[in-house]
């Protein structure tokens, strides 16, 4: 049992979410984390630094941290310490935001109860340490070109919640850049974020996460997209850099015919870090398509897990699904324990999933640095390769050069903290 008294100080809330989140903690009093013994949490389930962490200050939104955005996007939706800040957001013509604290009617409680039930603990979590929940509808047949972009800052010492459901309507279409950042400063911070999307027919999302931090960040988070319309259509792309324990879960249910789903993602760990990926997919229906590559490089005494369970139900004939998990490891100590699952009811679809866990091919190494190369460029080289791919894949050439300067950047971070080390040994 966790001892979470900092985080139940709802005195300074509106009303309607005082008497909400006093029943969630109440709720919360019968729960325990999860435990090793879950198959889902097998290899996470450390959850003390909780027990650091103050509840965020909605009244204060102090210290805020800008975040280097992309040119030519829609609009900006700023979020510090899980708190909307309106000064620096501009929400763009087609959605309508609603907050639970003005708008309670709007919030499906059905919806809730349809989630991952292993995140059942974080989920009341999540509810009842939010200063608000959020509501974001996009109108039927809007066509938001230029990406859209949630920024969501981590404060130090204070657990960040963040609840946002997402409807977008027939035949929209938009793309979202969803950057959830820790502190910049070497101080202790951690996210718990919960994000839904709803797709009615025709309705089309790209969306891009980003999850990075310090060593001392942490983060818990749990996305799911539920394609309820004929062929509504997502392509998901995460990547997780940094953080000493991330924890992220997506989820798709393909609930209408023809619905597709296509999930990318990359998690880049070096350090003593800990990356946990738990990806499923639910095929409810026939025709409906799935397509998932996800990549991990892994450094130092990194440990990694990748889960990615793929479900086609006896309902779902004709259905596609394919899963790949491929892996690097670049250092002696690093390990990664991946699981691709599948499970068929229907007899005909066409189905497969597949993993692989590599060492760094000292041949390409040697042959780089034989025609000049040093050996860190080489490895940014190699390592650049290896996610190329990945980014390529990004439909929206505004985010796709944003993701590859974020990775370029990220690692030659890593670089001048490796060359620095080296430095300190060499005095």
């Amino acid at each position: 049992m966790l001892n979470l008294e900092k985080l139940q100080q709802t005195s300074k809330l509106p009303l309607p979410m005082q008497e909400k989140q006093k029943g969630l903690w109440s709720q919360m009093q019968n729960l325990n984390p999860p435990t090793k013994k879950s198959e889902f949490w097998k290899y996470t389930n450390k959850f003390a630094w909780l027990e650091n962490l103050n509840r965020s200050k909605p009244e204060i939104a102090q210290s805020i941290q800008t975040a280097e955005l992309p040119e030519n996007i829609s609009g900006v939706l700023y979020f510090q310490s899980g708190t909307f800040i309106p000064s620096l957001s501009t929400l763009p013509s087609g959605i309508t935001l609603y907050s639970y604290t003005q708008n309670p009617e709007k919030f499906s409680p059905s919806k809730d109860s349809a989630r991952n039930k292993h995140w059942d603990y974080f989920t009341k979590l999540n509810q009842a340490s939010c200063s608000d929940y959020f509501l974001f509808e996009v109108a039927q047949d809007t066509s938001l070109v230029a990406p859209l972009i949630i920024v969501n800052n981590a404060s130090g010492k204070e657990l960040n919640s963040l609840h946002c459901q997402f409807r977008v309507k027939t035949k929209a279409k938009l793309t979202v850049l969803h950057l959830n950042q820790g502190e910049t400063e070497p101080a202790e911070s951690g996210q718990l974020g919960s994000y839904l999307w709803e797709l009615e027919e025709g309705a089309q999302l790209e969306h891009v996460f980003i999850d990075a931090g310090n060593n001392s960040y942490h983060s818990l988070a749990n996305i799911e997209f539920h394609l309820d319309g004929k062929n509504s259509q997502v392509s998901s792309h995460t990547f997780s850099l940094g953080g000493k324990q991330i924890r992220l879960d997506v989820r798709a249910d393909l609930n209408a015919e023809q619905a597709h789903f296509y999930g990318r993602g990359f998690y880049g760990i070096n350090g003593e870090a800990h990356h946990d990926l738990y990806l499923s997919v639910y095929h409810h229906k026939p025709e409906t398509n799935s397509e998932l590559l996800y990549k991990g490089i892994l450094q130092d005494k990194a440990t990694g897990v990748f889960t990615g369970h793929i479900v086609i139900d006896q309902y779902a004939q004709k259905a596609n699904a394919e899963l790949l998990n491929k892996n690097l490891l670049l250092g002696e100590k690093a390990l990664i324990q991946t699981r691709p699952q599948l499970e068929v009811y229907a007899d005909d679809v066409k189905a497969g999933h597949g993993a692989t866990v590599g060492r760094l091919d000292e041949e390409q190494l040697f042959y780089l640095e034989s025609r000049g190369i040093k050996k860190l460029r080489a490895l940014e080289l190699l390592y650049q390769g290896f996610v190329d791919d990945l980014i390529e894949r990004i439909q929206n050439p505004t985010l796709q050069n944003y993701a590859k300067d974020f990775l370029s950047r990220q690692y030659s971070t890593e670089h001048d903290k490796e060359l620095n080390q080296q430095k300190e040994k060499n005095v």
